[in-house]
């Protein structure tokens, strides 16, 4: 008969010090949200708990039964995790809808979804380089990307120990598994070494960066074991581990891109008092990892994570407060623990062992997620397919036009549809929707035709979203006015490169250029300033003079609008949080556009060249506004509605007329 090689893996001693660990990194957690805004390292802390323990599982279940039972294996995982996880996500969709503004409604149910089905972490993934939503705060429900990345090691983690178990019994040692746990987390280590440093919004939440941090528990479970760690150097191991842990988020500065190499810190952290077993020491460590009150909190400490940051998203959202105080943020946490343990103890605890239920049965526990899941899913389904629907009927009403010099202060906003909230974010030109917005690495040039495409007049739109944002006003005037408008833009990159720009801008810049000539266009439409951003005024770039010269010389018209104003916060979030007084939502003229265009002494000596000032229907004469009408003006900090934009037709022809009505009179 074979020996069976896993027989190490037979004697499973509890270890209750690993409840301690757990609820350091959810109380690290907890404090680094609330008062420090950084990263604490409590969530890498537990994915190194998390592959400890699924590989303990498996490998015990290999000692004692021989075979890896995935069914099973991931049955018990489900069980563990749903009732509360559903519970919590449930409960969090149902009072985003009395905390969260509604341009932030869309966004909770797009990411209630991808929660629900285990992919938080890729959707995250996907708007970090959503150039209209990476700016946008953190919903309640995105503490749920760390259980997604979980779930998803959770899946692959049988068929990895399938592979190694197969080699190990043809060697008859365990080391085949040790070595592909090894590479794989090495592979892992040096990708999110690079993907880091690369693009640091992706990687943070990539499942690839992170994987070595679950492979290091998985390592630590099978190596264990194995090795004999001399009492005086555990001891060590496990003074380091826990100073290390609670250090973390102290050393790491804020700025340092996360997880890369930064990341070792946490992971070996909990590597080492994985390896040092406190519990089997008598120093204060080992007590104090498992003190009654630290085994109590590890035990719901998963809930704990789940709970506190709804939490804390509602409090900002109610209170309005940016900072949150020493006594409110400890009142979330009691009542994060609160509501953890009540979760635990009368939803998930009674669930586990259900009177009645077959032991046998092995898909109960899927049949149990399902149930879960279920309530979850059709209602988030429901109301994006509501809102869905609604945008599909919903649509600017182009008949409304600017009919007066300048806007004024609107002193109430809520009487605005509730429509133009939800869809103040999510109504983009369609450009952005027909691919015809070229992305920001690419140098070809892409064009689609708006406004009246049979026109013989063609009207060039060009540059970068400030550019794009137009199209709406002008697709209304070629459809009105009988203009073709060709659309050529690209993702951050203006009519003129800037220092910051991707290498590809330059040269689109000039591909863009030679495409004019050749198409000859009655007219090119661009931006003409940048309106003060950070800690930089009004300006116009030299870059963009050079593409002004190179269309003069080529005998091109041209006109320059000037940038609308930019804003430090997001106006329709404001205004969606301050209806009653939406002035609160505007800024100083003075602050954001300077007191002359500055482009127009530039175009002097062009004849081809004519600048347009729109300021006067964003700011009055001393106050830029985001509210005008009952329409919301922006779609974010900087860039102009559809609804607004196509408001404005009436005006921007006239402006157009103005400067040049040989072409639009």
């Amino acid at each position: 008969m074979t020996p069976n090689i896993f027989h190490v893996y037979s004697t499973k001693d509890y270890r209750q010090d690993i409840q301690g660990i757990r609820a350091i990194g959810a109380l690290l957690i907890m404090i680094y949200h609330l008062w420090l805004g950084k990263v604490s390292g409590g969530v890498d802390i537990f994915f190194v708990i998390s592959g400890y323990f699924m590989a303990t599982v498996i490998l015990s279940r290999l000692a004692k039964q021989g075979d890896i039972a995935p069914i099973d294996f991931w049955g018990k995982i489900i069980k563990r995790i749903a009732p509360s996880a559903y519970t919590v996500l449930l409960a969090t969709l149902v009072f985003s809808y009395l905390f969260i503004p509604e341009t932030q409604w869309i966004r909770v149910v797009d990411e209630t979804i991808a929660s629900a089905l285990h992919l938080e972490n890729l959707q995250l993934m996907k708007t970090s380089v959503d150039y209209f939503a990476r700016n946008e705060p953190a919903s309640a429900v995105q503490q749920f990307w760390a259980m997604s990345i979980q779930m998803q090691f959770y899946v692959v983690l049988p068929a990895i120990f399938f592979i190694g178990v197969v080699l190990a019994r043809w060697r008859r040692s365990v080391s085949p598994i040790v070595a592909i746990f090894s590479c794989i987390a090495a592979a892992s280590f040096i990708y999110s070494v690079v993907a880091t440093y690369r693009s640091p919004e992706t990687a943070y939440f990539s499942p690839l960066t992170r994987s070595w941090e679950f492979f290091c528990g998985v390592l630590s479970a099978l190596l264990i074991p194995l090795i004999t760690v001399p009492s005086r150097i555990r001891q060590v191991l496990s003074y380091i581990g826990l100073a290390a842990v609670l250090l973390t988020g102290f050393v790491i500065p804020k700025t340092a891109p996360f997880p890369g190499y930064v990341a070792a810190m946490p992971v070996l952290a909990a590597v080492f008092l994985l390896l040092s077993n406190p519990q089997g020491l008598s120093n204060w460590v080992g007590r104090l990892l498992m003190h009654p009150i630290l085994a109590f909190l590890g035990g719901i400490s998963f809930t704990i994570y789940l709970w506190h940051w709804p939490l804390l998203i509602f409090y900002k959202e109610a209170t309005g407060a940016a900072t949150i105080g020493l006594l409110p943020g400890l009142g979330i946490m009691a009542l994060a623990i609160t509501l953890a343990y009540l979760t635990t103890r009368f939803i998930e605890t009674p669930l586990r062992s259900r009177p009645g239920e077959r032991a046998s049965s092995a898909f109960s526990p899927f049949l149990l997620g399902f149930k879960f899941a279920l309530p979850v899913v059709l209602a988030a389904f429901a109301v994006k397919l509501f809102f869905s629907f609604m945008i599909r009927d919903y649509r600017a009403d182009y008949s409304l036009q600017f009919d007066g010099p300048e806007v004024s202060i609107q002193t109430d906003a809520r009487a605005v549809p509730y429509q133009q909230f939800l869809f103040a974010k999510r109504l983009l030109p369609q450009a952005y929707l027909e691919g015809c917005n070229q992305n920001p690495a690419s140098s070809q040039v892409k064009t689609c035709a708006y406004g009246d495409t049979s026109a013989d007049k063609v009207i060039a739109l060009v540059g970068g979203s400030h550019a794009l944002q137009w199209l709406p006003t002008l697709d209304v005037i070629g459809k009105t006015k009988g203009f073709k408008i060709v659309n050529i833009t690209k993702s951050l990159c203006p009519f003129g490169h800037l220092e910051d720009s991707h290498p590809s801008c330059e040269e689109w810049n000039k591909n863009v250029v030679d495409y004019l000539a050749e198409l000859q266009p009655l007219l090119v439409v661009t931006n003409s300033t940048r309106a003060a951003e950070a800690s930089v005024p009004e300006h116009v770039p030299t870059t963009y003079v050079d593409q002004w010269k190179a269309l003069e010389e080529r005998n091109i018209t041209m006109i320059g609008i000037r940038d609308n104003p930019r804003f430090p916060f997001d106006p329709a979030d404001c205004i969606a949080r301050n209806k009653p007084d939406p002035l609160t939502c505007s800024a100083p003229k003075s602050e954001i556009l300077l007191a002359d265009d500055p482009a127009q002494p530039l175009v002097e000596d062009l004849d081809k060249i004519k600048i347009v000032d729109m300021t006067n229907y964003f700011c009055t004469s001393e106050t830029c506004v985001t509210v005008y009408r009952d329409l919301i003006m922006y779609s974010d900090a900087e860039h102009i509605s559809v609804a607004y934009a196509a408001y404005l037709a009436t005006a921007l022809h006239t402006k157009f007329t103005d400067v040049l009505p040989e072409i639009f009179n």
